[in-house]
């Protein structure tokens, strides 16, 4: 598998470089192997409190976060921290836990799509604070990453991320819910009830998921 990060992040200059090179904290981004080991060692906390930068947020990102949300990250780091690396496969890297949620499990390979999701996102939006910085979710072909924006050393870093299962939507649920119906009793206002009881529930039920990964997200669960 191949990912062409210099394709969606800005590239840092040679002084940049060059500051960060003895660092014991920071690694510049070289390639996709070097990438897995940082996830895999994070596992087992062997790069405890180290980070990885990809690059610098694209021009795209920038725009979009200041139009949208007034907040300025140009020259931010497109960064994954180690520790946050462990937290997302504690918090959704079970795959019994993630289809209760309507999800699936996190995976190494996930985290190379990072710099693409951040830097050409479909969509973002504002997810509050994180031990007082603020929050923006960063969403593409089902993935979210929860970016966390550090004002102090310029980083956009995942909190959590997590993927929603695709070709999922409200009207398959309700499909999938909905009893098959003859033309005797879709004659009947018990079988009206029914179809209005199955899609309120339905709609209930993508209320709580909301719910429930707003209080996850809140108390760091």
């Amino acid at each position: 598998m191949t990912i062409e990060v210099e394709k969606y992040v800005k590239s840092y200059t040679e002084n940049q470089k060059k500051n960060w090179k003895n660092s014991k904290k920071i690694e510049l981004y070289k390639d996709i192997s070097q990438l897995r080991e940082f996830v895999e060692n994070a596992k087992t906390r062997e790069n405890a409190g180290k980070k990885l930068y990809f690059g610098m947020v694209s021009d795209k990102t920038v725009d979009m976060v200041k139009q949208k949300l007034a907040h300025d990250i140009k020259d931010y780091n497109c960064a994954l921290y180690s520790d946050n690396v462990k937290k997302i496969f504690k918090d959704h890297g079970n795959e019994s836990k993630e289809n209760l949620r309507g999800q699936r499990a996190v995976t190494v390979e996930d985290f190379y799509k990072i710099p693409e999701i951040v830097c050409e996102p479909d969509s973002i939006e504002s997810g509050g604070e994180y031990k007082g910085h603020p929050v923006i979710h960063f969403v593409k072909d089902g993935v979210t990453v929860v970016g966390v924006i550090t004002e102090g050393t310029l980083d956009l870093y995942p909190q959590t991320m997590y993927i929603s299962k695709k070709n999922r939507s409200l009207a398959t649920v309700i499909d999938e819910q909905a009893p098959i119906y003859t033309p005797e009793t879709t004659r009947s206002t018990a079988s009206n009830n029914s179809i209005y009881q199955n899609i309120k529930n339905t709609i209930d039920f993508f209320k709580m998921m909301k719910l429930y990964k707003t209080i996850c997200f809140c108390y760091d669960i």
